[in-house]
Order: C-alpha cells, then structure tokens, then sequence
C-alpha cells in the first residue's frame, strides 16, 4: 500500500514538473526565434552577420532563420512526444508527428547546422564542436526512424531521447551564456565553447549512464 501510495505520489509530482520544464524550453526556444527574426532586415549586418565575408553574408543569414525557426517546430514537436507519452492513446498522430520531425530534421535542420557549423564562433574548435553536434543529430534521428520502422521500439526510444538531448543544446546553450555573464560580466571565447560544450554532452553522459542502469536492472 504504501509503495503504490509512493508511486502515485511520484507520478503526481512528475506531470508538473515535466509541464514547468516544457513550458520553460518553448519560451526559451521562442525567445531565440524572436531575436534572431532581426536577420529578415536585409540591412542588418550586426550580432552573428558582424565581420562575415560579403559573399557569405546571406548564405549565413537563410541557413540562420531556417535552423532558428524549423529548430523550434521540431522541438515543440519532440517535446509533446517526450514529456506527454501519447503513443499509446495516439499512436497514428505520433507517428505523424514522428515522421515530420524526422524529414524536416534532415531536409533542413542537418544541411542549416552545417553551414552554421563551418562558420561557428570559437574559431576551429567551434567549428568541430557544432559540426559534432549536427553529425550527431543526424545519426540519433536516423537511427530512431530506422528502429521505428522494424519496430524496435524499446532501441527507438533511446534513439529520440539521445536526439532530444542534441536537439534541446541550444536552449541550454542560452541558459548557460546567460549565467556566464551574471558570473562574468564578458564572455570570452573559451567560455562560449564551455558554455556550448555543457548545454549537451553532460546530459548525454547521464543518459547513457541511465539506459546501462535501466537495462543491467532488466537483465537481473
């Protein structure tokens, strides 16, 4: 009695939590489709435009709006299929929504984060963090469509949640540079890259750690 009185309680407590930490990652995300909306101005050059080559100018701006703003579909997306579990009651709309984060992921979000990639701040470093970073956005959602179409759907699972992880990094990339300049004040280059460094891998070191503890749980 007392154990199902714990899980209940436990559930409970979940449903807000998951609910104040969706809210928290749609503000953010709008947050950062609204700033970088300033690139629709074709006379604006500064923040990320600032000091690029003149032929590179646009290149950058499009592959900017279009990541910024098909970024925060998918991630409103994924975040309803992670936090609300509708699969089971839905199964046909989370397929479809399944199927519209996996093409617009790798029609759009991939090539974008490329390019953005090859021009990132943090010198060479930067470069090879983001192209990381979209290397592995493109293998996890892949690999959670391939795993859905033979209906793996415990390895699916993994799969999206791993996706989820890359896919939210710049929400707590803004996090992150936000209490960097409450500690700090200026920003150095090292520090952008710590900041985009710990807005992904450490939760994805968790999440392994978690799947190896579910799983070894499993097989006892």
């Amino acid at each position: 009695m007392n154990a199902n009185k714990s899980s209940q309680f436990s559930s409970q407590l979940c449903g807000p939590v998951k609910i104040i930490i969706f809210v928290l990652i749609l503000l953010i995300g709008s947050l950062i489709v609204f700033v970088t909306s300033r690139y629709l101005d074709p006379s604006d050059l500064g923040g990320y435009l600032a000091y690029r080559a003149e032929d590179t100018v646009n290149l950058i701006r499009y592959s900017v709006l279009i990541h910024a703003t098909i970024s925060f579909l998918v991630l409103l997306l994924a975040s309803v299929l992670v936090f609300f579990r509708i699969e089971q009651k839905f199964p046909r709309t989370h397929r479809t929504i399944g199927r519209l984060i996996v093409f617009s992921t790798l029609l759009f979000l991939v090539p974008t984060g490329f390019v953005l990639s090859y021009h990132a701040l943090g010198g060479i470093s930067g470069k090879i963090l983001f192209s990381l970073l979209t290397l592995l956005s493109m293998i996890f959602i892949a690999q959670g469509f391939y795993t859905a179409l033979k209906r793996k759907l415990h390895q699916h699972r993994k799969w999206m949640l791993r996706f989820y992880i890359v896919l939210s990094s710049a929400v707590w990339l803004r996090i992150n540079l936000f209490i960097c300049f409450q500690v700090k004040w200026i920003i150095s280059e090292n520090d952008y890259l710590w900041c985009a460094i710990l807005s992904w891998v450490p939760q994805l070191i968790i999440l392994e750690f978690y799947f190896w503890w579910k799983d070894k749980k499993r097989t006892e």
